[in-house]
C-alpha cells in the first residue's frame, strides 16, 4: 500500500485529463520522481489509458424517440448500449460533506465501472466529471455473486430520477460476473449544474422509494448490505 503522503488515484486521473492546476501538476510529477510505489501505479494507469485509447469500445445507441417530450425527459432518458470491456474499477466514497452518510460496501469485493460517451468519444468515468446535455452514461459492475442493482440521480434543480431499473419498485436482479454492464444507459437531459449519481449493488431487492426520499433530502442513501458508488457531475453547456 502507498503511504499517507502518496498521491491518490484521483490526482492521477486529473493529471491524465489535464485538469490539475500548474502548481498541483508540478507537485504530483515531483512526487512521482521520488516515489517508486506511486510511479508504478502511475505507469499502470497510464498504460490502461493508452490501451483504451488505442482500441476504444464500440457503442451503439438505440433508435431515436419519436415523441420530442417523452416521459424520460425528467427521469433520465435511457437507451440500451452494446457491451464494452471494462477498463478501470473504482469505488467513490464521498467524505466531509454535511448530511451525507459514508458509503457502505457488501462483502465479496463488488466494484463499479462508469463510461461516458460525448459525441463519438467514449471515456471512463472518475470521481467527478464535467459532462454536457446529451452525454451518455453507462454503469458496469463486477461481483462474485448475483445481486440487485439501482442507479438514482439528483440533478441541479433538485429533481430525483431513477436511471435504473425502469419503472420498478425495487432494485433489479443482476447476475454475478466480471465487467458486467447494466442493461440500460442514460442520456443526460438539459438541466445544468451539479448532479449526484448514486449506483447501488445490494444483496437484497431494496425498495426504490426510500432511496428516492433520501436523495431528495440531499443525503446519499446507504442501505445495509449494499456496495455503493457516488459520482458527482458538473453538467455544463457544450462549448
Amino acid at each position: 500500500m502507498r503511504g499517507p503522503s502518496c498521491e491518490s488515484d484521483i490526482s492521477f486521473d486529473r493529471l491524465l485529463a489535464g485538469d490539475l492546476p500548474a502548481s498541483d501538476e508540478r507537485r504530483v510529477r515531483d512526487h512521482l520522481a521520488v516515489c517508486a510505489l506511486c510511479a508504478e501505479r502511475w505507469a499502470d494507469i497510464d498504460a490502461r489509458r493508452a490501451a483504451f485509447a488505442a482500441a476504444p469500445p464500440a457503442l451503439e445507441l438505440g433508435p431515436p424517440v419519436a415523441d420530442p417530450w417523452p416521459r424520460w425527459r425528467w427521469i433520465g432518458p435511457a437507451a440500451a448500449l452494446a457491451a464494452v470491456a471494462a477498463v478501470v474499477l473504482f469505488l467513490v466514497v464521498p467524505r466531509g460533506e454535511p448530511g451525507m452518510a459514508p458509503a457502505t460496501r457488501a462483502k465479496g469485493g463488488e466494484t463499479f465501472q462508469l463510461y461516458i460517451r460525448h459525441g463519438a468519444r467514449v471515456r471512463r468515468g472518475g470521481v467527478s466529471e464535467i459532462v454536457h446535455p446529451s452525454d451518455q452514461l453507462q454503469f458496469g459492475y463486477s461481483s462474485p455473486s448475483p445481486g440487485y442493482a439501482a442507479v438514482l440521480s439528483r440533478d441541479g434543480a433538485g429533481v430525483v430520477s431513477v436511471y435504473f431499473p425502469d419503472g420498478g419498485i425495487a432494485a433489479a436482479a443482476v447476475p454475478a460476473g466480471r465487467d458486467q454492464l447494466l442493461p440500460r444507459s442514460t442520456i443526460l437531459d438539459e438541466t445544468l449544474g451539479a448532479e449526484r449519481v448514486v449506483a447501488l449493488l445490494c444483496s437484497s431487492p431494496v425498495e426504490i422509494e426510500p432511496l428516492r426520499r433520501e436523495l431528495a433530502a440531499g443525503r446519499v442513501p446507504a442501505p445495509s448490505g449494499c456496495a455503493m458508488q457516488v459520482v458527482e457531475l458538473d453538467k455544463r453547456t457544450t462549448q
